[in-house]
């Protein structure tokens, strides 16, 4: 059986199967974004966020019990493209018409057979009867040639091999993926917003580029990235090393699922962006994010006596709010760093500020409307990726060229979770409380 996205990565085969007692389960697409805010204040925490504007609302889960009007369309928006691209590929795959593939998508859980009368599957039959299936299907002229089915580690020995030609010089790839981070790459243990999961930190991903910058044998950079950014001062360390490997060599990059906020910053200088028609990108904005625990220190019962010298001493103190003055810092850092952002993007896609005002803002875009922006230049993945950068590093065109993967190095990301001691408490409640000025898309998913 197969739910909406295993469906839609198949469909485009020539021949679809499934067992007569499978299902497909085609719910459609579904968004759900959860707010924070009354939760933590249950336990005595709140949050401060400054944004620079309503459609940067990645710190609206900490700040907010639904959704804003800005944010809804925005996710309405994609969420509709993101759905009619499903229908046109499946429609088009299986010819059929959209309105067919909307009214079956629609009625959900599809039976097999079911699935087969709608013209979604061409037969149903179970895994040991494929081979029979097949032989009915190449026709009688050549039932001569008997079909047999083998597990690929045996079948591949049965194919013809490529004629490899010598490279003397190669395409490199550099992945960033997860959220953007400081320090090396690494996987967080830890099930929280923007500090849990995969880290690309700047750290490894600025080795990796220098690996690249020093390698005389490699004559072009893909940097593919699927990340929605994190950490804006960490975007920019990786940014400046993408913009010093660019007048040495040719930079392209590949954008995955998403490459937003501080993931579209570290692209914004390449020589070329190829993107995904589906792509999640733009997000061209920063918000800040200072959490406060005065009410859960109350609750503990957590007395702070507080001796200090210099008058904004207590600008990140999570032990109490923050005043007028210090809310006046915290905006004016964030909007320098926006203006430093959308300077970033006009330097690297020859953009002025009237054309990009309107699309930045923290606005989200697909591929397919990032390229009419002229926020990227390609559509497509990383194979074409690849072509423009052997096309711009003067290489042959060449699908089957050997290419040379660069990685950075990882690290286990401390503390362990759950915490095991108290000192490993007491840093797990430093770095969840920790202030943060972040270009971050919003952290929600577009799937099921």
């Amino acid at each position: 059986g197969a739910d909406t996205r295993a469906y839609f990565a198949v469909v485009v085969a020539d021949t679809l199967l499934a067992p007569p007692t499978a299902n497909l389960l085609l719910s459609g697409l579904r968004v759900d974004v959860q707010f924070l805010a009354e939760a933590l204040a249950k336990i005595g925490i709140e949050a401060e966020v400054t944004a620079v504007s309503p459609y940067k609302s990645g710190g609206d889960t900490f700040t907010r019990t639904t959704i804003s009007a800005e944010s809804r369309t925005q996710l309405e928006r994609i969420l509709e493209q993101r759905y009619s691209t499903i229908v046109e590929t499946i429609a088009t795959a299986r010819q059929l018409s959209g309105e067919v593939v909307r009214t079956t998508i629609d009625q959900a859980l599809l039976t097999a057979k079911a699935a087969e009368r709608a013209g979604f599957l061409d037969a149903t039959c179970y895994e040991d009867e494929i081979e029979h299936f097949l032989q009915g299907a190449i026709g009688e002229t050549t039932k001569a040639q008997r079909i047999h089915i083998s597990e690929w580690s045996s079948a591949q020995r049965a194919l013809q091999q490529p004629y490899r030609k010598r490279h003397k010089r190669y395409v490199a790839v550099v992945s960033v993926e997860g959220a953007i981070s400081g320090g090396q790459s690494r996987r967080s243990p830890l099930p929280l917003p923007i500090i849990g999961g995969a880290q690309a930190g700047s750290d490894s991903i600025s080795y990796a580029v220098r690996q690249v910058e020093r390698n005389p044998r490699v004559a072009a950079l893909v940097l593919h990235i699927d990340s929605p950014g994190g950490d804006s001062f960490a975007s920019d360390l990786i940014w400046r090393e993408v913009l010093r490997l660019r007048t040495k060599k040719p930079v392209v990059v590949s954008m995955g699922n998403v490459a937003a906020s501080g993931g579209y910053y570290i692209a914004a200088c390449a020589h070329a962006i190829v993107a995904e028609p589906a792509t999640l990108t733009g997000s061209i904005g920063v918000y800040s994010l200072r959490p406060s625990a005065e009410k859960l220190f109350e609750q503990l019962g957590v007395h702070t006596v507080t001796l200090s010298r210099g008058a904004q001493s207590g600008l990140f103190a999570v032990n109490e709010r923050p005043d007028d003055e210090e809310r006046t810092i915290i905006r004016r850092s964030v909007f320098e760093t926006y203006d430093i952002f959308k300077q970033r993007v006009r330097d690297g896609r020859g953009l002025s500020e009237e054309q990009l005002e309107p699309i930045a803002g923290g606005r989200v875009w697909t591929g397919v409307e990032a390229a009419q922006l002229g926020l990227v230049d390609l559509l497509g993945g990383l194979p074409q990726a690849i072509a423009k950068a052997q096309e711009l590093a003067g290489l042959p065109i060449d699908a089957q060229a050997p290419l040379l993967r660069v990685r950075g190095g990882t690290a286990l990301i401390p503390p362990p979770f759950p915490p095991t001691s108290p000192e490993t408490l007491n840093a797990l409640i430093k770095e969840v409380l920790r202030p943060r000025l972040l270009a971050a898309l919003d952290w929600v998913a577009l799937d099921r």
